[in-house]
């Protein structure tokens, strides 16, 4: 068995109107290009983990075709929400319906890959304590992106389900591998309030994330920090390609 990471998928086979297409390469073609470069690499024994953005279907209706085509891809599937998922407003229990066999979805914040070894997952949101340095983007923004105190309360509220996510964890769990939709930490590596989480709790060895695009390769950041190996899986990033990660 492999696990491989996978974000943004951004998929549109049931509202074309919204395909990523319009922003040109490389998105050009991406649907089939995530076909195929998942069935060059990923194996029936293997799993794939994707941290959010799946869909751009607003309700579960128009992500069954979304849906349908990354159940009928190899492997075992487990996916969070991000920030554009809006198909995840509808009630957990009709999510986990709507959902092929091979695709799960994190509703109570992990699961179990082996007895020993558990994938945490949380979307996360935008802090000022978590920042990406501009120089990592090919168009870098000149606009101050403002916080807001609703801003903060989503962030401590995304931040709660993690710590209850790790709470919940049996007691055999002795390795995680957390996966977030925005980054946990900054790209310099600079301590915030997920990362010092994630380190006293002593048993992450890895975090994928995505949410971020137009992105220079390599990106300047990220890789090992105090101990965990900090990962952006973003579908455009990676060209497309799942990343094994362990």
């Amino acid at each position: 068995m492999h696990i491989y990471g996978l974000a943004d998928l951004h998929l549109a086979l049931g509202v074309p109107e919204k395909t990523m297409e319009v922003f040109g390469d490389p998105w050009i073609g991406y649907h089939q290009k995530i076909c195929s470069e998942w069935q060059a690499v990923v194996h029936p024994e293997d799993i794939v983990l994707l941290p959010g953005d799946i869909s751009w279907a607003m309700n579960l209706s128009e992500a069954h075709k979304d849906f349908a085509f990354i159940g009928d891809l190899p492997g075992t599937k487990y996916m969070i929400r991000g920030n554009h998922d809006y198909w995840s407003s509808a009630s957990t229990s009709k999510i986990l319906q709507a959902l092929p066999p091979s695709l799960y979805y994190l509703n109570q914040g992990f699961a179990l890959l082996t007895p020993h070894l558990a994938v945490v997952g949380v979307r996360l949101w935008d802090s000022p304590t978590i920042c990406v340095k501009k120089e990592n983007f090919l168009t870098p923004s000149t606009q101050e992106q403002s916080y807001t105190e609703q801003d903060e309360k989503i962030f401590l509220r995304e931040l709660g389900r993690l710590k209850r996510a790790f709470a919940a964890l049996p007691k055999e769990v002795t390795e995680v591998i957390v996966m977030t939709h925005y980054p946990p930490i900054s790209s310099d590596g600079t301590p915030g309030p997920i990362s010092e989480f994630l380190e006293a709790d002593g048993r992450v060895s890895l975090c994928l994330f995505g949410h971020i695009h137009k992105v220079q390769r390599p990106i300047d950041g990220f890789g090992n920090i105090r101990g965990i190996h900090y990962i952006l899986v973003a579908a455009d990033y990676v060209n497309f390609v799942p990343q094994e990660v362990m």
